[in-house]
């Protein structure tokens, strides 16, 4: 079995190898937009409630879309941040209220990240860079809420943006802001945070993702120590500023 296995493994490699690098980036392309296309196909993103969908997000953009262009971001329920009701809010004003085509924003954001992250492998010459994107697309807790009318897509979106310019080698200016995106957004979540008199509340792991059973990989800011050190301090600075407490 594991010879076969090996063979027909080696036979896919070898043809892969044989495509000229425009195929290949084709193909891939093609690869990486498939799982999205065979969902919307075979579901039609009219499922059933999931989980929070339910209970807090639909409430939530209920509640701001009957309140909207002003929207009140101090009495809702939900200890979200309000950026991500707000722009469901603002999607279901442009194409509706219905909950498949509330889905299609988490839709559209995962797989404009997995792209993003296929265009980070590539970028640093990783053995697989299809590879890598559909392992992180495939991972359950990326691949359930890329469906759903979770706040989850936002954070993944943001944080493979913020890292498509951290990582850059030789960093222009322009690089540097576009790179700050990440404390930015922290910044602007703290001003949401302290208004609604919220203290203590869920945020991206300071761990290292260094085992890949662990089931909040796609919360870290990845394995290198070097960089989630600096990507770690940049958001609890952009939560309590330049002074401690």
């Amino acid at each position: 079995m594991n010879n076969i296995l090996e063979l027909t493994v080696g036979k896919v490699m070898k043809k892969w190898s044989s495509l000229s690098p425009q195929k290949r980036e084709i193909f891939s392309r093609l690869f990486l937009l498939l799982p999205f296309c065979a969902m919307l196909i075979v579901t039609g993103l009219n499922f059933r409630l999931i989980g929070d969908e339910g209970p807090f997000t639909l409430k939530v953009v209920e509640g701001f879309s009957k309140e909207w262009p002003f929207p009140n971001i101090l009495n809702y329920q939900s200890s979200t941040t309000p950026l991500p009701y707000l722009l469901f809010t603002f999607w279901g004003k442009i194409i509706g209220f219905e909950i498949w085509k509330l889905r299609l924003l988490p839709v559209f954001l995962t797989f404009f990240a997995v792209n993003l992250f296929y265009d980070l492998c590539k970028q640093y010459q990783l053995p697989a860079p299809l590879f890598g994107a559909l392992s992180l697309l495939f991972f359950p807790y990326v691949f359930f809420h890329g469906f759903t009318v979770y706040t989850v897509c936002f954070a993944l979106f943001f944080e493979i943006l913020a890292l498509r310019y951290y990582l850059v080698e030789k960093p222009t200016l322009i690089d540097l802001i576009k790179g700050s995106i990440a404390a930015t957004l922290a910044i602007y979540c703290r001003q949401e945070y302290l208004a609604l008199g919220i203290r203590v509340a869920l945020h991206p792991q300071a761990d290292l993702a260094t085992e890949p059973r662990w089931t909040r990989i796609s919360g870290t800011f990845g394995e290198d120590a070097h960089l989630a050190s600096k990507l770690v301090g940049a958001y609890i600075k952009g939560f309590q500023g330049d002074t401690i407490g």
